[in-house]
């Protein structure tokens, strides 16, 4: 959504003002990325988390299916993500996927009865972050696992890599991270009731 139409009464009531400016789907497949697998583009899940990068070129989605997605800014807008949706007017941004991150594993839980015996599983992603340079984002959910994905070192290279796995981060399901401004230290909070600090080491 665009701010302007928020903070400026004019610009709402003019309808030359796009409103709606993109709609990212995970149902719209994207035959020409190759860094991420068809059958990628098939989840439908719940969104926990959306997190802009400082440079505003990439956003960061967390889902309950357990994945991370990164969106980046295309230069040209795109039409309606999709045929069925004839109202959706022509998009004035277009955000494409350009990455999955699948690192964060199920976590199951069984219950037994009489009669039968069921497993559940809970990935769900509930928070990301990116660090101040947008070289670093840290993801954490259910899992009870915090993941720290770094840019790769060349400087024109957008694809993120795993850097380092914390497991068992907390005993409870973790419900946000963040980073300090000058990427020292990482807090995480979890819903067993703690509050973890985090030093940066010089690998990650």
């Amino acid at each position: 959504w665009s701010m302007a139409p928020v903070i400026d009464v004019d610009v709402e009531v003019s309808e030359r003002v796009p409103k709606l400016l993109c709609v990212c789907r995970y149902d719209v497949k994207d035959t020409t990325n190759a860094n991420c697998p068809q059958s990628a583009y098939t989840f439908n899940n719940t969104v926990h988390c959306v997190r802009w990068s400082h440079n505003g070129q990439y956003l960061a989605s967390g889902a309950a299916d357990g994945i991370v997605t990164i969106w980046c800014l295309s230069p040209s807008p795109s039409p309606p993500s999709s045929p069925s949706l004839s109202s959706e007017p022509p998009h004035a941004e277009q955000w494409r996927m350009l990455q999955q991150l699948t690192m964060h594993r199920d976590k199951t839980t069984t219950t037994t009865t009489t009669t039968s015996t069921s497993t559940a599983c809970n990935t769900d992603i509930q928070d990301v972050v990116w660090s101040p340079d947008d070289t670093v984002l840290v993801s954490a959910g259910s899992d009870e696992r915090i993941i720290v994905w770094r840019r790769r070192s060349h400087p024109h290279n957008n694809i993120l890599e795993c850097a380092q796995v914390l497991d068992a981060a907390h005993d409870g399901m973790i419900l946000g991270v963040s980073i300090d401004g000058i990427r020292r230290r990482m807090l995480s909070q979890s819903a067993d009731g703690t509050v973890k600090t985090w030093t940066w080491s010089s690998s990650t």
